[in-house]
């Protein structure tokens, strides 16, 4: 087990304590009181360090959630039921509620954004650039988003190396003003397969982000859209979009296109 205190997170001001991960009640709560001594206000968990890392726990499903078999894709919270355990015992809420959703595929007409948008597919002959714009436009998309703190370039850098030579850029797009002022990304990937599904059976439609003075402009929903399209031309059967936090636009999006939930997670949170 691993404790961070980080500062002033997103709707969480003043010190935060971090828990990665548990094996049991008892040793969490010795941890949140390490945590407390030493300035924490909250402790949440799991989370390693930031949400740039691997956070949240997979929730046990609910009545209505889509019954098509989906075993997990790469990058998402994976445990067993009892996995909880530890974290309700101590006396852990949940305090930040996400969810993936699956679509069908199906041959898709991306609405239209305006004039002066260009989107264009990922360059993977210009990696280091092309990781430098993914970056700045992180940063811009998601400084609201809840229980975010910024990181260094060289941080990100390492988050996305292992994926040199890997990304399919016919499933990354970026968005930018004629001119080339970057307005937004979606990045997606095929699921490479495993146990009971096929390389390619799933399109994962990992992360869409739009800067703040581009939404409400539809072109989040483009470069959805285009998601949709794509993985129809491919012939995969399903699309995921991961990971969304239950009060986020993208969740909206993904109802209007008759996504159903097929994962529940949460972020967990414990006060003094």
């Amino acid at each position: 087990m691993k404790t961070w205190l980080v500062h002033d997170l997103v709707g969480a001001p003043g010190v935060t304590g971090v828990v990665d991960d548990v094996s049991n009640a008892d040793a969490l709560r010795e941890a949140c009181a390490a945590l407390v001594r030493a300035g924490a206000v909250r402790v949440v968990g799991p989370m390693e360090g930031s949400t740039w890392g691997r956070y949240r726990l997979a929730l046990p499903p609910e009545p209505g959630d889509a019954d098509v078999p989906a075993p997990a894709f790469p990058g998402e919270p994976s445990n067993e039921p009892s996995a909880l355990e530890p974290w309700i015992d101590a006396g852990f809420l949940p305090v930040a509620r996400y969810a993936s959703t699956i679509v069908e595929t199906s041959e898709v007409q991306p609405r239209p954004v305006s004039g002066d948008v260009v989107v264009r597919t990922f360059r993977p002959d210009r990696f280091e650039d092309e990781l430098r714009i993914l970056f700045e436009l992180s940063l811009a998309c998601f400084a609201d988003n809840p229980w975010y703190a910024p990181i260094g370039f060289d941080a990100f850098r390492a988050l996305y190396d292992p994926l040199r030579g890997r990304i399919d850029p016919s499933f990354v797009w970026f968005a930018e003003r004629k001119g080339g002022t970057p307005l937004g990304f979606q990045f997606s990937y095929p699921d490479p397969g495993g146990p009971g599904r096929a390389p390619g059976e799933r399109v994962v439609a990992k992360t869409i982000g739009v800067v703040p003075a581009a939404r409400g402009t539809g072109l989040g929903g483009h470069l959805l859209d285009r998601v949709q399209a794509r993985a129809h031309e491919t012939g995969a059967r399903h699309v995921v979009h991961a990971l969304m936090h239950e009060d986020n636009v993208s969740r909206t999006m993904s109802a209007r296109r008759a996504a159903r939930v097929f994962r529940r997670y949460a972020l967990f949170q414990w006060m003094p």
